[in-house]
């Protein structure tokens, strides 16, 4: 039964905020004819501004200084919109400069022909209409007349979208009425963005080449790739005038800047994670020397002072903990790149790392304090040498005599022969 209960409860609740939801806009832009009439002067020249992505889009580049005439018609979409429209207030602001605004409504005659207009509201930057409903006017409105003028501002970007003319509906979503935009380029600013970003490709490329065959940079390189190409592509288009197209090049050589960015500061930390790993490897390995000559004094091979040996054990004990925090420190690094905390692991590791290299020193000295101490002890062992022994042989003096005597005889009674067979041995044969 609460089960029941509750399940009626939320059905409720939910009817209750889909119906506020669907009330929550009492004019749409179904309701107007979209898009509105617009022309657009600008110095001079009349322009029709076309309908892009919900903005009433002026395809013209501007530049600071130049004069603005904008007319804004909204009509309902039909004489039975007519009412639909009136009984609210319509805000029109502007972003150009020394501006000025005018707005006024015509309403509908019971033959639904225009008739005298309600009184115009003026005023600059923002002006708010205030059209009374159909129970004044009671077959609505069939125009509300917007002129806007003014002078464009110089922009501080390179190629700025300037809102010229901007109309808010009480009662309606933000896109029931199309802005009026106006493209407007600071061609020294442009510039100014293009060398910007290929000093930074070169920066990040020389980087890339500090780390190329250390660790994986394959992500970074096709970043820079990316970019280089766009970067080539924005230059040529800004050289051939076409700021629109140029910005969208530069704009998306941004992107693969920051995405190189962040792909290499995952490459930083991941070099100097290897690093750590190397110089722990190189602890490791001065651990297990150290700790065959523990091993040796504990066992009583080699012979210390009670003291002394208590000391080199203490040493020891300090290297492996510290060691062990090295290599949590390591998991940690490994982590923090697993999850894209690059900044966070390259601190980590920049401390883990000088601590590392003090403890590889002092694991250095301690082992060759070992050595030292162990190469100056007597110790039990002995080594065997791996030379062949050959037996001895004791020959007195009187014997080594006798031995070159004959020796002697040999050799004189060898070169008579030979000369007497004038220097042949056939003789002898």
């Amino acid at each position: 039964m609460k089960k029941a209960v509750a399940a009626i409860a939320f059905a409720l609740i939910l009817l209750v905020v889909l119906s506020a939801g669907a009330m929550a806009y009492d004019v749409t832009k179904n309701d107007y004819i979209q898009p509105p009439s617009t022309t657009v002067s600008i110095e001079g020249q009349t322009i029709h501004p076309n309908l892009q992505n919900g903005v009433l889009f002026v395809n013209k580049i501007c530049y600071g200084g130049e004069k603005v005439n904008i007319v804004y018609i909204v009509q309902p979409s039909s004489t039975s919109e007519a009412t639909v429209i009136a009984g609210r207030t319509y805000t029109i602001t502007t972003q150009l400069s020394n501006n000025h605004i005018d707005a006024y409504a015509f309403r509908y005659s019971s033959d639904y022909s225009l008739t005298s207009a309600y009184p115009i509201e003026s005023g600059s930057t923002s002006v708010t209409l205030n059209l009374p409903g159909s129970n004044e006017w009671q077959y609505g409105y069939g125009e509300i007349n917007i002129t806007v003028s003014g002078v464009i501002p110089t922009s501080n970007s390179r190629l700025t979208r300037l809102v010229a003319l901007k109309v808010e509906v009480q009662g309606a979503p933000p896109d029931c009425l199309p802005p009026v935009i106006i493209p407007v380029v600071n061609k020294s600013k442009f510039q100014s963005d293009i060398n910007c970003a290929e000093n930074k490709y070169n920066e990040l490329k020389a980087n890339l080449d500090k780390y190329i065959g250390k660790v994986d940079t394959s992500s970074l390189s096709k970043d820079l790739t990316c970019a280089h190409d766009n970067l080539t592509d924005a230059k040529t288009l800004f050289n051939s005038e076409d700021y629109l197209k140029a910005d969208e090049k530069l704009n998306f050589t941004d992107n693969w800047l920051n995405r190189a960015e962040k792909d290499l500061k995952k490459v930083k930390a991941e070099y100097m994670c290897k690093q750590l790993q190397d110089r722990a490897s190189d602890i490791s390995e001065l651990i297990n020397e150290i700790s065959a000559y523990i091993d040796e004094i504990n066992s009583g091979s080699i012979k210390l002072p009670i003291s002394e040996k208590t000391q080199y054990i203490a040493q020891f004990k300090m290297i492996q903990n510290k060691y062990e925090s090295i290599e949590s420190d390591i998991s940690a690094v490994q982590s923090a790149i697993n999850q894209g905390l690059y900044n966070d692991a390259i601190a980590r590791v920049n401390n883990s790392l000088s601590s590392a290299n003090k403890l590889y020193i002092s694991a250095e000295n301690l082992l060759n304090q070992l050595e030292s101490k162990i190469n100056a002890t007597p110790t039990k062992t002995s080594k065997k040498s791996n030379t062949t022994a050959f037996p001895s042989i004791n020959i007195s003096g009187t014997t080594l005599y006798i031995i070159g005597g004959i020796v002697v005889a040999v050799i004189v009674i060898v070169a008579l022969l030979f000369l007497r067979g004038g220097g042949k041995f056939d003789e002898l044969r």
